[in-house]
């Protein structure tokens, strides 16, 4: 099972985020919370193709940050996630 999106911190419902998807909100001009909320009516799937086309680019832009297909330079592509437009 992949990491989730978000996670339940206790019964309140209290949420955090994982930095990708932060970064999608933000490219989105949406908080995390009002994002997770616009998501998960429409199911999740906008996030999975940004997501995805990012991965592209940043294998494209910055090929040294792989090993064969894995992604080994973590700080990298969340510094590139984080400034791409």
């Amino acid at each position: 099972m992949g990491r989730r999106l978000c996670h339940s911190l206790n019964r309140a419902d209290v949420r955090t985020y994982t930095r990708e998807y932060t970064a999608y909100a933000t490219y989105n001009g949406r908080t995390p919370e009002a994002q997770y909320e616009h998501d998960h009516a429409e199911g999740m799937s906008g996030f999975i193709i940004w997501v995805n086309s990012m991965v592209v680019m940043f294998k494209r832009d910055h090929p040294e940050a792989f090993v064969g297909n894995s992604i080994h330079d973590h700080d990298l592509k969340q510094a590139y996630f984080e400034v791409k437009p």
